[in-house]
C-alpha cells in the first residue's frame, strides 16, 4: 500500500462530478497538490448499480477507481455505511471522504482526522476541519513531549543564562 493520500468516493460525489463535468482523475491531484489514490468500495458500486439508468454515468466513473476491501462482500450495505466502516477506529488508512451526502458528511465530521471533500458549483472543495479534528490537534500540541510549566522554566532559564538573546556568531570575531 502506498503513502499517497487516499480519497474514498461515494456515488453522490461521482454523480456531482459527472453533472459538473469535473474530471476527478485530473482535478483531485491538482486540488490536493500531488498524486492521490482514488478509491471506492463494492458496496458503493452495488448501490449505484441498484439505482439504475439514472446513475449509470456515476457508476462508470466509480468503476475506474481502486475498489477497497470492505467486510460486506456477502451482504452489501448502503454506500454511506460502508464508507463509515472504513474510517472507523481513527481512520487508520488516512482516507479523505468525498461525498455530497449531508447525512454522511455530518457523521464524518464527528470523527477526528477525516478530511471531507465536496463538489460545490462544479468545484472540488475541502471542508474546513471539524471541531473534533481541531480539538485533537490542539490536544496533541499541548501534550507534545514537554509540559507547559516545563517549557516556561526552560525559557526562564535561557533568559537568565543570556542564551535567549540574539546570537550573532559573526559579531565579535571580526573586530581586530
Amino acid at each position: 500500500s502506498s503513502d499517497l493520500p487516499r480519497v474514498l468516493l461515494d456515488g453522490t460525489f461521482c454523480q456531482a462530478a459527472l453533472r459538473g463535468r469535473v474530471q476527478l482523475k485530473e482535478q483531485l491531484p491538482g486540488y490536493l497538490r500531488g498524486e492521490v489514490e482514488l478509491c471506492t468500495t463494492g458496496c458503493v458500486l452495488k448501490e449505484l448499480a441498484s439505482l439504475g439508468k439514472e446513475l449509470y454515468g456515476a457508476r462508470v466513473i466509480a468503476q475506474r477507481f481502486q475498489v477497497r476491501h470492505c467486510f460486506h462482500v456477502k451482504s452489501p450495505v448502503a454506500g454511506s455505511a460502508c464508507l463509515l466502516s472504513l474510517i472507523a477506529g481513527g481512520n487508520p488508512h488516512k482516507y479523505f471522504v468525498a461525498t455530497q451526502d449531508q447525512d454522511l458528511a455530518a457523521k464524518v465530521r464527528k470523527k477526528a482526522g477525516v478530511p471531507l471533500l465536496f463538489i460545490i458549483q462544479n468545484t472540488i472543495v475541502l471542508d474546513k476541519p471539524s471541531p473534533k479534528s481541531l480539538a485533537f490537534v490542539q490536544a496533541m500540541q499541548t501534550s507534545q513531549l514537554v509540559p507547559k510549566q516545563q517549557k516556561k522554566n526552560i525559557e526562564l532559564l535561557k533568559e537568565t543564562q543570556g542564551i535567549a538573546k540574539e546570537f550573532n556568531p559573526r559579531g565579535r570575531s571580526e573586530e581586530h
